[in-house]
Parts: C-alpha cells; structure tokens; sequence
C-alpha cells in the first residue's frame, strides 16, 4: 500500500511539507523500538534485587562493576 496519497492529504490540511511530514514518520517508527526496550525492565536489576535479598554482596560488587563497565 502506498503512503504517500496519505501524506499529501496531511499535507494539503496542515500545510506541512510531504518531505517534512514522512521525515517525521520515520523518525518515530525507528525510535519506536528503542522506546520499547526502555520500557522493559532489565535483567541485571532483577539480578541485582535477588543478590541483595540472599545478602550475597560478593555478587551485588560483581553486578555493580559489571554495570560501571558499561558506562
């Protein structure tokens, strides 16, 4: 299916250019997944909880300087 019949529709009705308006498509549909992996929570802190809770502070040192290494 085409988009651009879309676009120029959006077009004519905003005032904003074709060009502008598939530029700012893009840009959303590609930061999309990136949104997405910010929303789950990650592994390394559940880790990190569990060492906690069986007082296990050799691993919570091990996560934590697993994680500054990252930085």
């Amino acid at each position: 299916m085409d988009p651009m019949p879309t676009f120029a529709a959006l077009s004519s009705a905003t005032g904003v250019p074709v060009d502008t308006l598939v530029h700012y498509a893009l840009v959303r549909w590609v930061s999309a997944g990136s949104e997405a992996l910010l929303s789950i929570r990650p592994q390394a802190l559940d880790d990190l909880i569990a060492a906690r809770d069986r007082e296990d502070w050799p691993a919570v040192a091990g996560l934590i300087d697993w994680l500054e290494a990252g930085r």
